[in-house]
Order: structure tokens, then C-alpha cells, then sequence
């Protein structure tokens, strides 16, 4: 099955951030990356074989790891890699969206 593609210009834009500078764009698609990455890492170690699970620490072990060496391993021990990620990320907007509204109530009191 040919991995699938993990469109962060598409994120952007359900994100609502396609009107920030680019630099800023970059900045805030980073943190919210680590973040929904971490939460998908929880979800996919337990599915890992006990080989894969070691493959994986080798590459976390690197000096010069890239995310992208990292993405690559899991979309291809994964199949739904991309889609955990995508559904992460809309779990996390989501939750920032209604902290966000929580607040602005809070704060009118």
C-alpha cells in the first residue's frame, strides 16, 4: 500500500493560519506538530513488533535524525499513520478551540 501523504499546507488552512506571515505559519505548524505527533506515537507503540519498537529507538538514537526519517518508518509500519495523525490534529484544534471560547468566557465575567 503506497504510504499517504501528510498535506500541511491542507492543515494550515483547517488550522485557519493561511493569513499569518509564513514564518510564523512554520512556527505554529511545528508546535502543533509535535504535539499531535506525540499524542499519535502514544497510539501506534503498542502496534509496533518488538523488532519495529527497536528500529524505532535506533532511529530516535540518531544524531542527525530528521522528522521525515521518522515519519517515513511509521507510514511504513502504519498504514493509517497519516490519517491518526490527521484525526490528532483536528482532536487538538478542537480542544484549543473550545479552551479558547472557555477563556473568553471566563475573562467577560
Amino acid at each position: 500500500m503506497p504510504k499517504q501523504k501528510i498535506d500541511f499546507k491542507k492543515i494550515l488552512t483547517e488550522w485557519g493560519l493561511t493569513k499569518v506571515p509564513v514564518k510564523k505559519q512554520e512556527e505554529m505548524a511545528g508546535e502543533i506538530g509535535q504535539v499531535a505527533f506525540r499524542r499519535v506515537l502514544l497510539q501506534v507503540l503498542p502496534r509496533l513488533s518488538k523488532a519495529d519498537k527497536q528500529k524505532l529507538q535506533e532511529i530516535l538514537d540518531q544524531e542527525k535524525m530528521t522528522a521525515e526519517q521518522l515519519v517515513n518508518f511509521l507510514q511504513s509500519k502504519v498504514s493509517d499513520f497519516a490519517e491518526l495523525l490527521h484525526q490528532e490534529l483536528m482532536s487538538l484544534k478542537e480542544e484549543v478551540s473550545n479552551f479558547l471560547q472557555t477563556a473568553k468566557t471566563t475573562i467577560k465575567l
